[in-house]
């Protein structure tokens, strides 16, 4: 008996020694306390960007996909400078009348019916928050082919735009919203929180406003010159006019702001922080347009909240919270079936998931891209998995390089836990302190692998107040999600 024991003993130092190690036969390697909160609650809100053509069935098809996913919120998103050349099926341009010059110099706004209409069926019929984001100011960026110079005149004479704003060295359109020349910025601040007071009496629809997209680069740049000091002037421009806007808005029968629809990464999240508040710009949510959130949620929101908590910004922003008005992952992926609808894509976002619930007191919420929703991709069914979690997130550990995220209480427990490594595993997951219904109460297993999103089979059983789950492997890049 000795000499087995030392024999033993010895493979297990040899074992160390090459780096092989294995947990003791019948060890869990997600381990979760039912009993036991996590100081992070999951109540951020998740919604889907969807841009309006007209009150049409394509438009009310992208709601209802959005509803049907157990989302709260929606982003109608278009731009009131026409920039996609030629194309007009993508966004609901504006209309010649809806911003218009008088005579007199004097200058007006209307309600698009079509966009009152929308608007109250994403909210009273299908119960969705309204987020609008409006793009740019009333011109056409680039002058589309068969529109007679009348036409091209009326859009241009609202305002006068800058004649050498550029995106870049030599480009000009693309993701271009210059603002108006500065003497007419004033103005048209005032147009535009008029018009969305406009907007809100037509339909009280308590919406959270959002302006132009990435302002730090789509306003352009005197000759194409994209130094950082050209963003920098960007940002306190654009800060200048949100700050007129945001005064008429903000506030009216409910409607909230957001501000400043910083892309991804972190180098102007502190100049943009410092200037909201160095212009006394008051916003409900500091919005970010985060198409790598894999890669950079945690680093934003922890220069978010350093930023917020400087001795010079934490009374402007107390309460404060973030909001990723545009959110996606995977950004050098362009193929949609494996982003959206594999199982490595999906790793990826639960990975970006984990940072924002480990930042939940700081988070909002975020609206994924549009064209993600309706099309039966496995992130649909993940999203709405996570929709249907309970907010009381549990503590939760692993072992094996596995992730989790847990929630529960007492007529439920709900797990994803997925395997972000190049080694298979096999799953076993231990809930200490479990509710006494979730002993015998259905049980669901759905894993994905790959292409393939399937329910699996595995062993329940419990003793005592621990309910162990067993049987099912989780592949390298596989994830399953867990209700019981």
């Amino acid at each position: 008996m000795k000499e087995k024991n030392e024999i033993s003993k010895l493979v297990a130092t040899l074992a160390l020694g090459l780096g092989v190690i294995s947990l003791a036969h019948g060890a869990p390697n997600v381990t979760v306390n039912a009993g036991q909160d996590h100081q992070k609650r999951l109540n951020y809100k998740r919604g889907a960007l969807v841009t309006i053509e007209r009150n049409d069935n394509n438009t009310k098809s992208r709601i209802n996909n959005v509803a049907a996913a157990k989302l709260d919120m929606v982003n109608f998103t278009f731009n009131l400078v026409d920039n996609q050349n030629g194309k007009s099926n993508e966004h609901m341009h504006q209309p010649l009348d809806m911003f218009y010059k008088n005579n007199d110099g004097s200058r007006g706004s209307r309600v698009d019916a079509d966009l009152t209409a929308i608007r109250k069926y994403a909210k009273n019929n299908k119960g969705l928050e309204l987020i609008m984001q409006v793009s740019g100011g009333p011109y056409y960026g680039t002058l589309k082919v068969g529109r007679s110079n009348e036409q091209r005149f009326r859009d241009q004479s609202v305002f006068n735009y800058p004649n050498n704003q550029n995106y870049g060295p030599g480009a000009v359109g693309g993701n271009l919203f210059p603002l108006p020349v500065p003497n007419q910025q004033a103005a048209f601040g005032n147009l535009l929180g008029n018009w969305m007071r406009k907007v809100e009496n037509a339909f009280d629809g308590d919406t959270i406003w959002i302006g132009t997209q990435e302002p730090t680069h789509t306003l352009g740049f005197p000759n194409g010159n994209k130094s950082k000091a050209a963003k920098e002037a960007n940002v306190r421009d654009y800060v200048s006019v949100w700050k007129n806007i945001t005064s008429k808005i903000r506030g009216y029968k409910g409607a909230k702001t957001a501000g400043l629809q910083y892309n991804s990464g972190t180098s102007f999240i502190a100049y943009i922080l410092n200037q909201l508040r160095s212009q006394n710009v008051k916003v409900d949510y500091i919005s970010y347009q985060s198409y790598r959130s894999d890669e950079f949620n945690k680093s934003m929101l922890n220069t978010t909240r350093t930023s917020m908590n400087t001795a010079a910004n934490k009374a402007h922003f107390k309460g404060t919270k973030v909001l990723f008005n545009r959110y996606s992952y995977w950004k050098d992926q362009s193929n949609n079936e494996t982003k959206f609808n594999r199982s490595q894509g999906i790793i990826r976002f639960l990975n970006a998931e984990q940072a924002l619930a480990n930042n939940s007191d700081l988070v909002y919420g975020y609206v994924i891209q549009q064209g993600t929703m309706g099309k039966g991709y496995m992130l649909e069914a993940v999203m709405k998995f996570l929709q249907t979690m309970p907010a009381a997130r549990k503590t939760a550990s692993t072992q094996q390089g596995l992730k989790v995220i847990a929630a529960g209480n007492t007529n439920q427990i709900k797990i994803a836990v997925w395997n972000p490594s190049t080694v298979n595993r096999t799953v076993e997951i231990k809930i200490n302190n479990a509710p006494a219904a979730i002993k015998n109460s259905n049980m669901s297993v759905m894993v994905g692998n790959g292409a393939n999103y399937q329910s699996k089979n595995a062993n329940r059983t419990s003793s005592g107040s621990s309910v162990t789950i067993k049987g099912f492997s989780l592949p390298k890049k596989a994830f399953a999600l867990i209700s019981l």
